[in-house]
């Protein structure tokens, strides 16, 4: 693997005692950096997590360019095997890795966060068009945070727009496999959200064909929740989601 862009980008595994294990899927131009802190808290409650970094995150922006949705595919597939020897596994993935979270089985409890169904910007609908003249995509601004979550804000601040048109196809591959989605599910979905359409959780509840899911609310969260004031609230709506099924 390339040299990582900063220490805590790289993958981690936090050995648990109650022989569940949690696995974190981070999200487009993220790093599993970002789940730091909510690893801690629920291997603190007894859970081994395991974080994978995704193929082409976390080293440089020009990586993300030479890999495809497959790659992130069976990269998760790949981080939920290698824990199929605890007792039972739980797959939490924040927007890109919501997505793929939808996309694995069986698994005890998935858990999506601000996963994209519907976005906000036009532009995404003409990505075909935009990779021709405009290879890299800066974001305007940079997202602030605390000073205890500003250490895990760690992502590339932009994207190129191939892999753009990756996830695109990974937004339309999932959406059509919704009604596939059986392990019981809860989706959390930030009201602040300026990226996801807050109308994706209910797209994704409407259409999962799990017995056992509900739509779990963030006031004040913006996109990458895990950061956001409100993160000790979702890492109490993850836990009771977990130890539903201890």
């Amino acid at each position: 693997m390339a040299e990582l862009m900063h220490p805590l980008a790289g993958p981690f595994t936090l050995e648990g005692s109650n022989g569940q294990a949690v696995v974190l899927l981070h999200g487009f131009t993220g790093t599993a950096g970002q789940f730091r802190m909510m690893g801690t808290f629920l291997n603190e409650h007894g859970y081994t997590v395991h974080a994978p970094l995704l193929p082409g995150h976390g080293t440089r922006l020009e990586d993300l360019a030479t890999v495809t949705r497959h790659d992130w595919l069976q990269a998760a597939r790949r981080a939920v095997d290698e824990v199929r020897d605890h007792d039972r596994v739980h797959v939490v993935g924040l927007s890109m890795g919501g997505l793929l979270t939808l996309n694995i089985e069986e698994v005890a409890s998935i858990t999506t966060i601000d996963t994209p169904i519907k976005l906000y910007d036009w532009r995404w609908k003409l990505l075909w068009l935009i990779k021709l003249v405009k290879p890299v995509v800066l974001f305007e601004e940079e997202e602030t945070f605390d000073a205890e979550a500003a250490e895990y804000a760690i992502d590339y601040g932009g994207f190129p727009t191939v892999a753009a048109v990756e996830l695109r196809r990974l937004i339309r591959e999932t959406t059509r496999r919704l009604p596939q989605v059986t392990a019981p599910a809860l989706i959390v979905q930030s009201k602040a959200d300026d990226t996801v359409r807050p109308e994706s959780a209910e797209i994704i509840y409407r259409r999962i064909s799990s017995r056992q899911k509900r739509i779990a609310w963030l006031e004040t969260s913006r996109h990458n929740a895990l950061l956001d004031p409100e993160r000790m609230r979702l890492h109490r709506f993850v836990l009771e989601h977990l130890q539903a099924f201890t």
